[in-house]
């Protein structure tokens, strides 16, 4: 037998986001997504296949008395609370660890920012003797250049008489 779904499974987006507890624009959103199952309403819109809940299994309306029923057994509460107490302590060793990778960056960090000082302190003396370089050789030049004037006259070629 082939499993058709039942005619009742398919709603409007409004009455599935009220079956879903959601809202209409999830549920659009959904539909781009392809997560819901959609097919074609005529010319009103689309139809969303969202399967009716079946009554009393919610677990909101489930009496409390039906709750304590339910059976867990000791040895599985042990199983789930050795379980919590290891994830716990692999919590607590990631935290350690990531304390101690804060602290070696912060190191980092700090030995960055010395080097990047040394190295401007450095560039900046550099700086400072290629400008006195400059200024030395500038002041060669205007000698070389008053003492060349100096030789000769205003016209080269004038004579002397």
């Amino acid at each position: 037998m082939i499993d058709t779904p039942r005619d009742d499974e398919w709603c409007i987006v409004a009455e599935a986001a009220r079956r879903l507890r959601v809202t209409p624009a999830a549920i659009r959103h959904r539909i781009k997504r392809r997560t819901l199952e959609v097919r074609p309403n005529g010319n009103v819109g689309h139809l969303v296949r969202v399967p009716r809940p079946v009554p009393g299994t919610d677990v909101d309306t489930l009496p409390s008395t039906m709750l304590g029923t339910v059976g867990v057994s000791d040895a599985l509460i042990a199983e789930l609370r050795d379980r919590i107490a290891e994830l716990q302590a692999r919590l607590a060793s990631i935290d350690a660890e990531k304390a101690s990778l804060r602290q070696e960056m912060a190191q980092e960090r700090a030995a960055t920012a010395q080097e990047r000082m040394a190295a401007h302190e450095a560039a900046t003396a550099q700086v400072a003797a290629l400008n006195a370089l400059l200024e030395e050789m500038r002041r060669d030049r205007d000698r070389w250049h008053t003492a060349a004037t100096e030789r000769r006259g205003w016209w080269p070629f004038r004579r002397r008489a």
